[in-house]
């Protein structure tokens, strides 16, 4: 992971500050939900025996 490294404080304005603090929080938050998206993704693209045997769309398809 990347290390951040911010100006000291009194060398930033508080708008500055804030820019900076909602900028590394709206990173963590967004690494996060790309995370749970790519566990959720390779529940939905399972393949399963089903797939791979010629049966047709109707078969109810399980999840791994």
């Amino acid at each position: 992971m990347k290390h951040l490294e911010l100006p000291h404080p009194s060398e930033m304005s508080a708008s500055h500050r804030a820019g900076e603090i909602t900028l590394i929080l709206a990173a963590a938050i967004v690494r996060t939900q790309l995370a749970g998206a790519n566990e959720q993704r390779e529940v939905e693209l399972a393949i399963t025996p089903y797939q791979s045997n010629g049966m047709d769309s109707s078969t109810l398809l399980g999840v791994r």
